[in-house]
């Protein structure tokens, strides 16, 4: 474990204070505008309910951890020192994890960073203040209900760990970091974009008979339960992806290759 730790503190300085952290933090102040300040207050009975804060913290460290996971390995290659860190002591499922724990841990942080920006926003500008009822509230301070709250410290890990368990497995094949960064886009339009009209044409295909057996045992199911469920499903497969991955990286394949 404290391989692991020691490989993911320097991947987290450079992705915070090096030099592709520097140019990119242009891109993760866009994002904190975009879905903690702007899209709260442009539609903020949507954001008082809980539903829309919850999809977003699924989605979002989608976009965060997929161009960092997609340099870890291919970006070492480039830049000539994936031999140099190969030639460590380090255990090669303590690079593997290292790797994927600060690439995680960055997009869980922002991620954060956006809810918590989203209610600032939505309370300093009174959007949020009649919204007690939906989301809870003390006084005039409006608060997320507990389920967003779940799906933000726990499924956003989760969705980041799906995207860096798939991503680690295209930046070891990749010879650069922009090939590696094209090859993201498929897993990434898939997640996303295969997720919401997938799923919709998966329910516009069941019977009416079964649409309308889902629909009376989903309504017995609280909002809390349903993403406890969600984020235990997104773990098993994070898991699975670890796994497989501890056992395909193998420095010697690297170094031949």
């Amino acid at each position: 474990m404290t391989d692991i730790i020691t490989v993911a503190r320097k991947e987290l300085r450079e992705i915070v204070g090096g030099g592709s952290g520097r140019k990119s933090l242009i891109r993760e102040l866009f994002f904190v505008f975009l879905f903690g300040v702007f899209f709260p207050l442009s539609q903020s009975e949507a954001w008082r309910s809980g539903a829309v804060p919850t999809v977003f913290v699924f989605m979002i460290p989608l976009f965060l951890a997929g161009p960092y996971i997609a340099d870890t390995f291919a970006g070492e290659r480039e830049r000539k020192t994936l031999e140099t860190l190969l030639a460590t002591r380090l255990p090669d499922s303590s690079i593997y994890l290292g790797k994927i724990l600060a690439v995680c841990t960055y997009a869980w942080a922002v991620t954060q960073i956006i809810l918590l920006a989203s209610l600032i926003a939505l309370n300093l500008t009174g959007a949020g203040a009649s919204g007690g009822a939906a989301g809870g509230s003390t006084g005039r301070w409006f608060v997320y209900p507990s389920s967003v709250w779940v799906a933000a410290l726990a499924g956003s890990y989760a969705s980041a760990l799906l995207i860096s368990g798939v991503g680690t497995f295209i930046s070891l094949r990749s010879e650069t970091v922009r090939a590696a960064h094209q090859a993201m886009m498929l897993p990434l339009f898939v997640l996303i974009f295969g997720g919401s009209f997938g799923l919709g044409a998966l329910w516009r295909a069941l019977p009416s008979q079964t649409q309308a057996s889902l629909v009376l045992w989903a309504s017995g199911v609280s909002a809390l339960e349903a993403i406890v469920g969600v984020v235990s499903l997104l773990l098993l497969v994070d898991l699975f992806l670890l796994r497989l991955g501890v056992r395909r990286f193998r420095r010697s394949k690297l170094i031949s290759s």
